[in-house]
Protein backbone atom coordinates (compact mmCIF):
# COMPACT_ATOMS: atom_id res chain seq x y z
CA UNK A 1 0.00 0.00 0.00
CA UNK A 2 2.69 2.40 0.91
CA UNK A 3 4.44 1.75 -2.49
CA UNK A 4 1.48 2.44 -4.32
CA UNK A 5 0.79 5.56 -2.63
CA UNK A 6 4.38 6.41 -3.00
CA UNK A 7 4.35 5.17 -6.58
CA UNK A 8 0.92 7.77 -6.87
CA UNK A 9 3.02 11.00 -5.37
CA UNK A 10 6.06 10.05 -7.22
CA UNK A 11 3.35 10.66 -10.63
CA UNK A 12 1.36 13.68 -9.15
CA UNK A 13 4.96 15.43 -8.53
CA UNK A 14 6.22 14.49 -12.32
CA UNK A 15 2.66 15.86 -13.50
CA UNK A 16 2.90 18.32 -11.51
CA UNK A 17 6.19 19.64 -12.89
CA UNK A 18 5.17 19.08 -16.25
CA UNK A 19 2.05 21.59 -15.96
CA UNK A 20 4.16 23.93 -14.81
CA UNK A 21 7.15 23.84 -17.55
CA UNK A 22 4.27 24.06 -20.36
CA UNK A 23 2.66 27.00 -19.06
CA UNK A 24 2.57 28.22 -22.76
CA UNK A 25 -0.72 26.16 -22.60
CA UNK A 26 -2.57 26.86 -19.84
CA UNK A 27 -5.30 29.52 -20.45
CA UNK A 28 -4.01 32.95 -19.12
CA UNK A 29 -7.14 33.23 -16.73
CA UNK A 30 -6.30 30.44 -15.22
CA UNK A 31 -2.75 31.01 -15.05
CA UNK A 32 -4.07 33.79 -12.79
CA UNK A 33 -6.01 31.73 -10.19
CA UNK A 34 -2.98 29.41 -10.37
CA UNK A 35 -0.52 32.27 -9.37
CA UNK A 36 -3.49 33.65 -6.59
CA UNK A 37 -3.70 29.85 -5.21
CA UNK A 38 0.08 29.44 -4.90
CA UNK A 39 0.40 32.87 -3.44
CA UNK A 40 -2.24 32.43 -1.07
CA UNK A 41 -0.61 29.09 0.11
CA UNK A 42 2.79 28.97 0.47
CA UNK A 43 2.77 25.11 0.92
CA UNK A 44 1.40 24.48 -2.39
CA UNK A 45 4.15 24.04 -5.14
CA UNK A 46 1.41 23.05 -7.77
CA UNK A 47 -2.53 23.10 -9.01
CA UNK A 48 -4.42 21.02 -10.94
CA UNK A 49 -7.77 22.07 -12.55
CA UNK A 50 -10.29 19.24 -13.08
CA UNK A 51 -12.73 21.84 -14.54
CA UNK A 52 -12.42 26.15 -15.38
CA UNK A 53 -15.51 27.10 -16.59
CA UNK A 54 -16.93 31.37 -17.09
CA UNK A 55 -20.01 31.59 -15.79
CA UNK A 56 -21.28 35.25 -15.34
CA UNK A 57 -19.57 38.75 -16.22
CA UNK A 58 -20.07 42.14 -14.44
CA UNK A 59 -19.78 45.53 -15.58
CA UNK A 60 -18.63 48.86 -14.68
CA UNK A 61 -22.39 50.08 -14.25
CA UNK A 62 -23.14 46.68 -12.43
CA UNK A 63 -20.44 46.94 -9.92
CA UNK A 64 -20.68 50.52 -9.50
CA UNK A 65 -24.35 49.83 -8.76
CA UNK A 66 -23.35 47.19 -6.68
CA UNK A 67 -21.08 49.40 -4.32
CA UNK A 68 -23.94 52.14 -4.22
CA UNK A 69 -25.88 49.67 -2.98
CA UNK A 70 -24.23 48.33 -0.26
CA UNK A 71 -22.40 51.70 0.93
CA UNK A 72 -26.18 53.09 1.22
CA UNK A 73 -27.35 50.08 3.47
CA UNK A 74 -23.69 50.62 5.66
CA UNK A 75 -25.43 54.54 5.60
CA UNK A 76 -28.55 53.39 6.91
CA UNK A 77 -27.12 50.73 9.87
CA UNK A 78 -24.65 53.16 10.62
CA UNK A 79 -27.72 55.92 11.41
CA UNK A 80 -29.80 53.65 12.95
CA UNK A 81 -27.12 52.85 15.59
CA UNK A 82 -25.97 56.09 15.64
CA UNK A 83 -29.51 57.34 16.99
CA UNK A 84 -29.68 54.53 19.22
CA UNK A 85 -26.55 55.08 21.21
CA UNK A 86 -27.67 59.20 21.49
CA UNK A 87 -30.75 58.02 23.18
CA UNK A 88 -29.15 54.90 24.68
CA UNK A 89 -26.34 57.99 26.44
CA UNK A 90 -23.22 56.33 24.54
CA UNK A 91 -21.66 59.51 23.08
CA UNK A 92 -18.34 58.01 22.63
CA UNK A 93 -20.41 55.00 20.33
CA UNK A 94 -22.55 57.39 18.72
CA UNK A 95 -19.43 59.48 17.65
CA UNK A 96 -17.82 56.28 15.88
CA UNK A 97 -20.71 55.98 14.00
CA UNK A 98 -21.30 59.52 13.20
CA UNK A 99 -17.78 58.98 11.46
CA UNK A 100 -19.08 55.66 10.19
CA UNK A 101 -21.72 57.37 8.26
CA UNK A 102 -19.97 60.11 6.98
CA UNK A 103 -17.04 58.01 5.42
CA UNK A 104 -20.18 56.26 3.82
CA UNK A 105 -21.77 59.30 2.20
CA UNK A 106 -18.26 60.23 1.28
CA UNK A 107 -17.84 56.52 -0.73
CA UNK A 108 -21.44 57.13 -2.35
CA UNK A 109 -20.42 60.64 -3.85
CA UNK A 110 -16.83 59.11 -4.74
CA UNK A 111 -18.41 56.09 -6.68
CA UNK A 112 -20.95 58.87 -8.80
CA UNK A 113 -17.38 60.54 -9.70
CA UNK A 114 -15.86 57.29 -10.51
CA UNK A 115 -18.87 56.48 -12.41
CA UNK A 116 -18.60 59.55 -14.40
CA UNK A 117 -14.65 59.24 -15.03
CA UNK A 118 -15.21 55.95 -16.73
CA UNK A 119 -17.47 57.75 -19.57
CA UNK A 120 -18.29 55.35 -22.47
CA UNK A 121 -16.17 52.47 -20.55
CA UNK A 122 -19.03 52.22 -17.77
CA UNK A 123 -20.63 48.84 -19.92
CA UNK A 124 -17.67 47.50 -20.69
CA UNK A 125 -16.52 44.21 -18.51
CA UNK A 126 -15.06 45.10 -15.37
CA UNK A 127 -14.51 40.81 -14.75
CA UNK A 128 -15.88 37.91 -15.12
CA UNK A 129 -16.56 34.92 -12.32
CA UNK A 130 -15.21 31.52 -13.03
CA UNK A 131 -16.07 28.44 -11.04
CA UNK A 132 -13.38 25.75 -10.65
CA UNK A 133 -12.63 22.46 -8.95
CA UNK A 134 -9.57 20.94 -8.93
CA UNK A 135 -7.12 20.20 -6.07
CA UNK A 136 -3.39 22.11 -5.13
CA UNK A 137 -1.00 19.97 -4.70
CA UNK A 138 2.16 20.39 -1.85
CA UNK A 139 4.74 18.10 -0.43
CA UNK A 140 2.67 15.86 1.78
CA UNK A 141 -0.26 18.39 1.08
CA UNK A 142 -3.02 18.31 -1.08
CA UNK A 143 -6.07 20.75 -0.96
CA UNK A 144 -9.07 19.94 -2.84
CA UNK A 145 -10.74 22.45 -4.81
CA UNK A 146 -14.73 21.93 -4.88
CA UNK A 147 -16.66 24.60 -6.96
CA UNK A 148 -14.46 27.00 -5.45
CA UNK A 149 -15.03 30.64 -7.37
CA UNK A 150 -13.29 33.61 -8.55
CA UNK A 151 -13.49 36.75 -10.05
CA UNK A 152 -10.63 37.83 -12.64
CA UNK A 153 -10.26 41.11 -14.30
CA UNK A 154 -10.33 40.88 -18.12
CA UNK A 155 -6.62 41.83 -18.18
CA UNK A 156 -6.11 38.86 -15.75
CA UNK A 157 -6.31 40.12 -12.57
CA UNK A 158 -7.69 37.84 -9.95
CA UNK A 159 -10.19 39.96 -7.57
CA UNK A 160 -11.14 37.54 -5.48
CA UNK A 161 -11.16 33.52 -4.89
CA UNK A 162 -13.77 32.44 -2.85
CA UNK A 163 -15.24 28.61 -1.99
CA UNK A 164 -18.56 30.73 -1.04
CA UNK A 165 -20.41 32.32 -4.00
CA UNK A 166 -22.00 34.40 -2.19
CA UNK A 167 -18.92 36.12 -0.86
CA UNK A 168 -17.20 36.02 -3.94
CA UNK A 169 -18.44 40.10 -4.89
CA UNK A 170 -17.71 41.29 -1.12
CA UNK A 171 -14.39 43.23 -2.74
CA UNK A 172 -14.39 42.80 -6.11
CA UNK A 173 -14.80 46.88 -6.22
CA UNK A 174 -11.08 46.98 -6.89
CA UNK A 175 -11.92 46.14 -10.42
CA UNK A 176 -13.17 50.17 -10.55
CA UNK A 177 -10.37 52.36 -11.22
CA UNK A 178 -9.95 54.65 -8.24
CA UNK A 179 -11.62 52.59 -5.88
CA UNK A 180 -9.07 51.44 -3.68
CA UNK A 181 -8.04 55.25 -3.28
CA UNK A 182 -11.56 56.11 -2.63
CA UNK A 183 -12.47 53.24 0.01
CA UNK A 184 -8.86 53.73 1.65
CA UNK A 185 -9.23 53.05 5.56
CA UNK A 186 -11.99 50.80 5.44
CA UNK A 187 -11.16 47.73 6.27
CA UNK A 188 -11.95 44.82 3.70
CA UNK A 189 -14.33 42.61 5.72
CA UNK A 190 -16.02 46.06 6.15
CA UNK A 191 -16.66 46.81 2.98
CA UNK A 192 -19.85 45.00 3.14
CA UNK A 193 -22.96 45.87 5.61
CA UNK A 194 -22.45 44.57 9.20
Amino acid sequence: MKKTLLLLAALLTVASCGSKNKKSNVDPVQQAVIQALLAEDEKLESVLFDSFEKVDSSTFADELLRRKKTFALRARQDELLYNQYLKEGKPKNAQLRSESLRKDKEVSRGLDSLGAALGSRINDVAFYDYVFTGRGIGEGYTVVFNYVHASVTPDCRVLAIRRKKNDLHKTTGKAIPGYEALIKGIPEEEEEPR
